[in-house]
């Protein structure tokens, strides 16, 4: 889902919301993944776990700061986390 698909923009809760209900998925049951500020919110803000990836664009305390639900360095963490 591209910026240009949509009237919403991060962190607008009513961006994630039509996945939601595409998917048939609870929110609690859901995680925004990314390496920014505005992932975090955005998942904050939509009642979705939020994960942060702490070696992207974004400085590592920054995102710490906001309290993800959980966080990461590497590809290979998220199954760890996840599966």
């Amino acid at each position: 889902m591209g910026a240009d698909s949509t009237f919403y923009m991060k962190p607008d809760a009513r961006l994630i919301y039509p996945l939601l209900r595409r998917f048939s998925v609870r929110p609690e049951q859901t995680v925004m993944i990314g390496d920014g500020v505005n992932d975090v919110l955005l998942a904050k803000n939509a009642g979705v776990l939020s994960c942060s990836f702490l070696n992207g664009l974004t400085d590592r305390h920054v995102l710490l700061k906001l309290k993800p639900d959980f966080s990461y360095e590497n590809l290979l963490e998220l199954t760890k986390l996840f599966c």
